[in-house]
């Protein structure tokens, strides 16, 4: 009987060591994520971004708010509109993104600078 006691202790010791390991993974947050993938967010609003600088590569952009923005820089000489979601390639230089209102008025622009890695 006592054997089965210890069986049993051990196995609730195991699943409390368990279940604190998988909560206090929350808690180290997301992993770092690539600099040259990086997903790029543009607030129209205010047209901020959530990152100022990348690597060179092909980033995914997500515009936030009604409206869209236009990129330009280094290989991208024609501004090509934004709405919604799309990717582009980055290469090292400063890009100019331009936000515009959805009547096409500009609102604002911000700068993102890629760099090798």
């Amino acid at each position: 009987m006592a054997d089965l006691r210890r069986r049993v202790r051990g196995a609730g010791l195991g699943l409390v060591a368990v279940g604190a390991a998988v909560l206090l993974s929350g808690c180290l947050g997301d992993l770092p994520v690539d600099p040259s993938v990086a997903p790029i967010e543009v607030v129209v609003d205010g047209c901020r971004l959530n990152l100022a600088t990348v690597e060179n590569g092909t980033h995914g952009i997500a515009v936030v708010g009604p409206g869209s923005v236009e990129v330009t820089g280094p290989g991208r000489e024609d501004a090509e509109p934004f709405v919604g979601q799309g990717e582009f390639d980055t290469s090292t230089g400063t890009y100019t993104i331009t936000c515009l209102a959805e009547d096409g008025s500009r609102l604002g622009s911000a700068t993102l600078v890629s760099s090798a890695g």
